[in-house]
């Protein structure tokens, strides 16, 4: 007799956008995507972004930034396969 346990992990990808101001612009429209690429639910996730010394404002729905963590909080787990596009800005 045989036990056989599967784990069912998560594995989130991310890349860091390009953040550029033009001259005397002082608000910039930014996103982002977080990828599931496991095969386990991913649960709680939060991306730290140090954004200091700039303001983050006006956070697509679905998650929020938490200025004290530096870091955005993604409202709902991320399935496996799932892609969420998150953003800040006008």
């Amino acid at each position: 007799m045989g036990l056989y346990v599967r784990s069912n992990r998560y594995l989130l990808t991310f890349t860091a956008p390009n953040i550029s101001f033009d001259y005397c612009e002082d608000t910039q429209p930014v996103s982002f995507t977080i990828s599931n690429i496991g095969d386990g639910a991913a649960h709680s996730v939060h991306t730290l972004i140090d954004f200091d010394p700039l303001t983050v404002s006006n956070v697509s729905s679905g998650a929020s930034y938490n200025a004290t963590e530096n870091r955005f909080e993604l409202d709902d787990p991320l399935e496996p396969g799932a892609r969420r596009r998150s953003g800040v800005g006008k």
